[in-house]
């Protein structure tokens, strides 16, 4: 049990990396092809504040580690595409977000807990394998 939370950790921070690690492997200029398409148009000045802000200026490590200190301190960051705090964009959306997964939780209840009854009453071994390798 306590192998599979390790690997789970581990895996987690490998992720977290190679979220890290595959914009700065990009062949160009990594503000430019983190901002292209978007309909903000950079400035000389919104790039040198981003180069700043992400680190870009810094040694790879430095960048590791503004990476991951930024939001444990809270700090998501802004969107020049929207022009708000990110964190106060996700705060918008949540109050959704959460009925979304409490609605789909609920549902998932009603519809299961049936299935799950039927089983124990039944007590068919053909009906149990079907629903433990199928679901």
């Amino acid at each position: 049990m306590v192998t599979v939370y390790l690997f789970t950790i581990i895996f987690l921070l490998f992720l977290i990396f190679l979220n890290f690690l595959l914009p700065r492997l990009l062949p160009r200029n990594v503000i430019l092809a983190m901002y292209s398409g978007q309909e903000t148009l950079i400035t000389e000045e919104m790039y040198n504040e981003l180069v700043t802000l992400h680190g870009f200026d810094k040694t790879l490590y430095e960048q590791l580690s503004i990476y991951l200190t930024q939001p444990a301190h809270g700090d998501l960051g802004y969107s020049y595409v929207f022009h708000a705090a990110t964190a106060d964009l996700i705060l918008a959306v949540l109050p959704w977000t959460l009925l979304l997964v409490v609605t789909s939780f609920k549902e998932e209840i009603i519809m299961q807990f049936p299935d799950g009854l039927r089983l124990l009453v039944q007590g068919g071994a053909l009906i149990r394998m079907a629903v433990v390798t199928e679901g």
